[in-house]
């Protein structure tokens, strides 16, 4: 086989000489030979210029044999001798490189705010199956503790012993609501008697491991800044005048933003936070939960919740989903039980 100019000239029958020709001169003159046997199994490889040849010579290096090829005439022909047995390899140009991690980036941007709102949502969805085990579980140590129900709850749903109340709708839209048999009950929303309160909702605090109490929870540090109910109204519709939600959250004025952040509040010793919507220095029937305390997101439907503490003589003391504003994106308590109690 002949190479290019100034190159060498080999012959690669099996079992033969194998005459490798360079010459000393630019002009192809003067050869020198020399000459290597040929052989079938090899254990040494000269690999060619990749100008002249895209293959490799074998050889088998004898004892009595020249080491190997030391010098080319030609600058541009420098064999090099390697004992491994690969070949001429392709490889990637830095072009290829470069848009192969490209398209990797867009694909990452793409996809990872959606992974990670989605970790997050699992992270708040374990801490709420965490808090609402916490509290029906204190609960129902404290009525254990007590050897009692005591009366310090509001009726199960739908087992209110009293007709339901009855509205007289006004000009601009608002009830006026009504018992319709007379004066209302004094336990028509449960069974609260101020001293079985007292006692159970001590009881209950030290179940719950209480270490930081704060009469104003955000001046107090307990809490950071929370949205109100008719801030979150105005963000959900901006089309809504301050009268008409004003109207819309009378029922609950303890949720406004202005009410809301003055509010008293308890810590427990892993962060959880009640804020108390009826001021009563205890862990009253109806409490709003952020249930990782100041750590983010810090927003209604996210981490902030409404429960509300029902019961019977026979079933005992628990709590349940209350009602409370959700900010966008955010889910009710009552879906994050739901939710929970599918699995």
């Amino acid at each position: 086989m002949k190479f290019g100019g100034g190159g060498a000239t080999r012959k690669t029958a099996p079992d033969s000489d194998l005459t490798i020709s360079h010459f000393v001169n630019n002009d192809n003159s003067s050869p020198k030979t020399l000459k290597k046997t040929c052989l079938n199994s090899f254990d040494e490889k000269i690999e060619c210029h990749p100008e002249l040849d895209s293959g490799s010579i074998k050889i088998r290096k004898d004892s009595g044999s020249e080491a190997g090829m030391t010098k080319m005439a030609s600058n541009n022909l420098r064999p090099a001798v390697r004992n491994d047995k690969s070949g001429c390899k392709a490889a990637f140009t830095m072009a290829e490189v470069l848009i192969t991690l490209g398209i990797i980036g867009i694909v990452a941007a793409m996809t990872l705010p959606t992974i990670i709102n989605r970790i997050q949502e699992k992270v708040l969805e374990a801490r709420f199956r965490k808090v609402y085990n916490i509290l029906n579980v204190a609960c129902e140590k404290t009525v254990a503790d007590l050897g009692y129900v005591p009366s310090c709850y509001s009726w199960i749903p739908g087992e209110r012993p009293y007709p339901d109340l009855e509205c007289d709708r006004q000009e601009n839209g608002d009830c006026n609501w009504y018992y319709p048999d007379g004066d209302m009950p004094s336990d028509y929303y449960g069974p609260r008697n101020d001293n079985d309160c007292r006692i159970f909702e001590e009881a209950l605090m030290k179940n719950l491991n209480v270490i930081q109490q704060c009469p104003d929870a955000e001046d107090d540090g307990c809490t950071v800044h929370y949205k109100g109910s008719d801030t979150i109204m105005k963000d959900n519709d901006n089309s809504l005048s301050d009268e008409e939600v004003m109207a819309a959250t009378a029922g609950t004025p303890a949720f406004r933003e202005e009410n809301l952040n003055k509010l008293p509040a308890i810590v427990l010793i892993d962060g959880i936070t009640f804020i108390d919507p009826q001021e009563s220095r205890y862990i009253n029937t109806l409490p709003i939960i952020d249930i990782n305390g100041k750590r983010g997101p810090n927003k209604w439907g996210y981490d902030l919740f409404v429960f509300g503490r029902v019961g019977s003589t026979k079933k005992g003391i628990y709590y349940i989903a209350g009602s409370h504003p959700v900010e966008k994106g955010g889910r009710t308590c009552q879906e994050m039980i739901k939710k929970l109690l599918e699995r």
